[in-house]
């Protein structure tokens, strides 16, 4: 048999990978002889597959990752011929094109990994007549948003475009811990027009060099698509999964240090800040010329009194949300009044006066004290709620306890209307975000988290908290939650807007609310109910 030449990028078990490899390699596995396999960790783990590839024949191995660490215990194997510190995203891998004869991807179609537009990139390297094998859980298919109503779209679209040809979708099950999973197997066509497929080639500043690609990169579903065009009249590209302006997005660093970045505590002026973020609109809006962002996220920022944070606040997260190719506004609902402190009602209010200014997917409620401190930290929402201020340098960069949801957390729009937002009735410091915590799990929900090394956060430090005194009740407050959770939140708001302004940093609103009042019509709702 003449030699053969593949590439594997994946992130599976090898037991998985040999199920999958079996029921879509088929023939093609029996009779290798001498074979040239390039394999991709995707950096969040090696896996092994490397020993399932060589029972099945094949020898020459090389190695791709985005991380040192990897590639280390790649080396260890000595089973590679390259290793090589690369992502698998949109940009052009150091490969020729026709270069394999498989290209074979276990386990990296998942959240945060390899995005749609990676598809074009597979083929490239794939010589006419070879195989691009996809394999991954069939639920991703469901609720990833890269990959929601798309992926399949786009190999039915690249399949229109004559670059491949449907060969088979399998469904492999008890695929991964119980989960099924879903093979395609697609054969490259043999007239390919490489010089059409899109090179999504970036240069030192991020941005793509060559803006004119086919139109099978476009996503019309996605909302925050809308009215960008190119100068062409073509619609953009998505933008990149893990951006290439991330803080050592895709470079050959430890992985503890992947995406660190170091809060900035000497704020300039809200006028000077101004100044300086020119890419942004009226109102704390921002999204980037280049791409099409891949979620619209509204950031909600209860707040009194604490204009020195807010300033500190502004001068770090507009940066990173810049740097995530986000379609971002930035929201603060600052209560007047002389009530005490409410932080879940003012979320309350936040969310419904965002929706008022766009149909945001993705909703981040943040306190103003924390600052990131990772850039791979990325400010967008998934299947599950997300809890995203993990390690925070006051607990010693770790949980305090596990069913913690307080700081920074972010739910799509469908979530959070589903828990009914956040308890109205905790006037006072503690409870509300514990309260939240057991509304995620009545609605059936999970939560999700990065590791301790990306939900990473710096607390500013202020001082006593006048009228936001620790609410001695919280306790017995959790007690009759559940009786809450129908008539407490999105749907017993009770507010007047004092007032609101906007400049190029954010989109105020000063806004009153009686606790009296509410705690009155609670506790009439609750005898009502």
């Amino acid at each position: 048999m003449a030699e053969q030449k593949a590439v594997h990028f994946m992130q599976s078990t090898p037991q998985e990978e040999a199920s999958a490899y079996d029921a879509n390699y088929g023939a093609h596995k029996e009779g290798i002889s001498k074979t040239d396999v390039a394999e991709y960790y995707s950096k969040w783990g090696v896996s092994g597959n490397y020993e399932q590839l060589y029972k099945r024949g094949f020898r020459k191995i090389d190695g791709f990752d985005p991380a040192a660490g990897m590639l280390a215990v790649a080396k260890k194997k000595n089973i590679y011929g390259r290793l090589l510190c690369e992502s698998m995203c949109e940009k052009r891998l150091p490969v020729d094109t026709n270069t394999y004869d498989c290209t074979a991807i276990a386990g990296g179609m998942g959240e945060g990994h390899i995005p749609c537009e990676a598809l074009h990139e597979m083929i490239r390297i794939t010589k006419p007549g070879g195989y691009v094998i996809l394999v991954m859980r069939e639920e991703y298919l469901e609720y990833v948003m890269e990959y929601k109503d798309r992926l399949e779209v786009l190999m039915q679209e690249l399949e229109d475009a004559q670059k491949w040809k449907r060969v088979s979708r399998v469904i492999v099950f008890n695929y991964s811990f119980g989960n099924n999973g879903v093979v395609f197997k697609r054969e490259v066509a043999f007239e390919l027009f490489h010089s059409n497929i899109p090179q999504l080639i970036h240069g030192h500043d991020g941005h793509e060099q060559n803006p004119s690609i086919s139109s099978t990169l476009f996503y019309p579903g996605n909302k925050t698509c809308r009215n960008i065009k190119m100068s062409k009249g073509h619609i953009l590209p998505l933008c990149l999964t893990v951006p290439s302006h991330l803080v050592l997005a895709v470079t050959c660093y430890t992985i503890s240090s992947e995406g660190a970045v170091e809060a900035k505590l000497d704020a300039p002026s809200l006028s000077d800040l101004q100044k300086m973020f020119s890419w942004r609109i009226i109102g704390g809006r921002s999204k980037p010329s280049h791409c099409c962002p891949r979620q619209s996220v509204a950031i909600i920022v209860p707040y009194r009194n604490r204009n020195r944070q807010l300033r500190t606040f502004l001068y770090n997260i507009h940066p990173m949300l810049h740097r995530q190719e986000l379609d971002y506004g930035i929201y603060v609902v600052e209560q007047g009044g002389n009530s005490k402190f409410n932080r879940a009602m003012l979320m309350n209010i936040g969310f419904v006066k965002a929706l008022e200014h766009d149909d945001y997917q993705c909703f981040v409620f943040h306190d103003v004290d924390l600052i990131p401190e990772n850039d791979r930290n990325m400010y967008t929402c998934s299947k599950h709620p997300r809890h995203l201020s993990v390690a925070i340098d006051i607990f010693n960069y770790s949980l305090p306890y596990n069913k913690i949801y307080g700081g920074v957390s972010a739910m799509t729009k469908e979530q959070f209307q589903k828990v009914n937002g956040f308890p109205n009735r905790y006037f006072g410091w503690g409870g509300e975000d514990d309260e939240m915590w057991l509304r995620i799990e009545k609605a059936g929900f999970n939560v999700s988290r990065y590791s301790i090394d990306v939900g990473r956060y710096k607390m500013l430090k202020h001082g006593p908290d006048n009228g936001n005194e620790i609410n001695t009740m919280r306790w017995t407050m959790l007690e009759k939650s559940n009786d809450y959770f129908n008539i407490d939140g999105l749907n017993s708001l009770q507010y007047k807007v004092m007032k609101k302004d906007t400049n190029s940093l954010f989109t105020r609103f000063l806004v009153e609310v009686n606790q009296t009042e509410i705690m009155r019509e609670l506790q009439k709702r609750l005898t009502q109910t």
